[in-house]
């Protein structure tokens, strides 16, 4: 909704002037998400008694840079960089800002998905039942992550994605352990 707003005739002043919201409205992404693995864990896994409050997770922590670490405010800076440099091809305006708005949606929903995933890895490391993780492949997933549904990974190994992967993970622990759809079975209960 942002993106349209931008001025096509002033590019780099007018997105410049919306990125200071457009942070803040990401960064509120990122702190919902990242909010939520607490109460996940907890539901899912029970109070950890042995944890001590300090060692619980810190969502603040979490926001306002993207999976690399980068600051947002420079990634967000990318789709306006991306529209300018084909304008200064020779595209189209429509066909740039199109394209703009597209890089747009996979840094927006990368940046989201990282943190809630980040804080799904931080707030398992942090319990010591938790051994292991499964990657959880959610609907519509790509040929990438079909293959990877169901498959186990140390705690401490990173989570491999995307941008704009939907898969996310659920702990292993002595006594829970998820039984996730397996490649197979999420591959024949698609449409043709």
């Amino acid at each position: 909704q942002m993106w349209r707003q931008v001025d096509r005739d002033n590019i780099y002043t007018s997105w410049l002037g919306m990125l200071t919201r457009l942070v803040a409205i990401v960064s509120g992404g990122q702190l919902a998400t990242a909010q939520a693995t607490e109460p996940w864990l907890t539901e899912l896994l029970g109070m950890d008694p042995a944890q001590p409050e300090s060692d619980r997770l810190n969502p603040a922590a979490l926001v306002g840079v993207d999976g690399a670490g980068l600051p947002l405010a420079g990634v967000l800076m990318a789709p306006m960089w991306a529209a300018l440099r084909l304008v200064t091809q020779g595209r189209p305006v429509v066909q740039s800002m199109a394209s703009g708005q597209a890089l747009l949606d996979a840094v927006v929903r990368t940046a989201v998905a990282d943190a809630g995933r980040a804080s799904d890895s931080v707030g398992m490391i942090s319990r010591p039942a938790v051994t292991s993780y499964v990657r959880v492949v959610e609907g519509g997933a790509c040929s990438r992550c079909l293959v990877l549904a169901g498959r186990e990974y140390g705690v401490s190994t990173a989570f491999a994605r995307h941008p704009k992967c939907n898969c996310s993970m659920e702990p292993v622990t002595r006594e829970h352990r998820p039984t996730p759809a397996s490649p197979e079975a999420l591959f024949t209960s698609m449409s043709a």
